[in-house]
């Protein structure tokens, strides 16, 4: 595991605990810094994850959200959580600008630290540690136990009448907000469509998104899909919600879902925002790789190796071919690794190893 990133702590923490817990992780931020000129900051999330005394490993990053102080990330990761290991997390905040990313600042925390909060959610003060460790804003990490499910949705939805929010020249920017209820009652952020521009019956593209995503494996707990007017500063505009589960998708696709916003319903003459429809929803099951083993795949190593003169003479000591060390070189230690591994997958255990740019004996090519 080592190669991974993984200390000797961690495979060792796992062999003894046998079957670890795994959970998902939603990341939101308040009142972050403005990094920029005339606008609002682009922020997207880095999360790194540290095992015990084992190096940081970077598990990815969120998307970005346009213009906005106050993100809820839809991008969500999921971990081992041990309970006898350390486990640190550092969450770093980009301002992203075209291709250059912007740092914030930084949260760290642990996972011990988020589990062991009320409703497993854990704030923390985003810093600068280029700026004298100044605040630049809050971190807001909650947890979730993961429930298997290997469902996995594709849907398309289409809007029908919605209220337009842009007065008389123009019309509503329309995309879709997905969340799931947590067990405390609040709502967690699982996707966001694309904005249709100028539709009042906007039609999104289709997504997949597994039913663990978007409601934690189960078809009867609440989603919430909010329908919002895009604006370019960032101050999106709520047309409609709607609150459904996973079963009435599946059960009856065709019904239409009624947008209500919640500030208009108390008038009497008020009914709608519009409806929401879905064009088709589907599902299949997400193969695992023992499913693909199970069905006779295997896996078939083939070697290339690099003799260009690029990589140095062999008896030179920076070179990968380094042949008089007393030990293995780079290239034999890289073979070794991968090929102890993908070599216990491949029935007849032959391998075919090609090289390109050397020398076969004096003069030959």
């Amino acid at each position: 595991m080592q190669g991974f990133g993984y200390s000797n702590q961690y495979a060792e923490t796992i062999n003894r605990m046998g079957d670890c817990h795994q959970i998902e992780l939603f990341i939101s931020c308040r009142s972050l810094k403005d990094v920029d000129t005339f606008s609002k900051s682009d922020p997207r999330a880095r999360i790194h994850l540290q095992n015990g005394n084992s190096r940081w490993v970077t598990l990815g990053d969120t998307e970005t959200i346009e213009n906005n102080l106050n993100p809820n990330f839809s991008t969500t990761f999921r971990i081992d959580y041990l309970f006898e290991v350390n486990q640190a997390i550092r969450i770093e905040i980009f301002d992203v600008d075209k291709d250059k990313l912007n740092f914030i600042g930084e949260g760290v925390l642990t996972v011990a630290t988020i589990m062991g909060s009320r409703q497993q959610c854990a704030l923390s003060d985003i810093r600068n540690p280029k700026a004298q460790n100044k605040v630049t804003g809050k971190l807001i990490v909650r947890a979730e136990e993961v429930s298997i499910s290997r469902d996995v949705l594709t849907m398309q939805f289409y809007g029908l009448k919605l209220e337009n929010k842009e007065g008389w020249f123009s019309k509503s920017d329309p995309f879709l907000n997905f969340y799931r209820k947590a067990e405390d009652g609040s709502w967690l952020k699982t996707h966001t469509t694309e904005t249709v521009k100028n539709n009042l019956n906007p039609v999104w593209l289709p997504f997949e998104l597994s039913t663990q995503k978007l409601a934690n494996g189960d078809n009867f707990r609440p989603i919430k899909i909010e329908c919002m007017d895009w604006e370019s500063n960032g101050s999106h505009v709520l047309i409609g919600e709607a609150e459904l589960n996973i079963n009435h998708l599946l059960e009856n696709p065709k019904a239409g879902f009624a947008l209500v916003n919640p500030a208009k319903k108390k008038k009497s003459s008020y009914k709608n925002s519009g409806t929401l429809h879905l064009k088709f929803v589907q599902v299949r099951q997400d193969n695992t790789f023992v499913d693909y083993l199970r069905g006779g795949y295997q896996l078939s190593l083939a070697l290339a190796i690099d003799y260009t003169a690029s990589n140095g003479f062999p008896t030179n000591p920076q070179s990968l071919h380094y042949a008089y060390g007393g030990g293995p070189n780079v290239y034999q230690q890289a073979i070794s690794a991968v090929g102890d591994i993908v070599c216990r997958y491949d029935y007849d255990g032959k391998f075919p190893v090609f090289g390109f740019g050397g020398r076969v004996g004096k003069g030959n090519p």
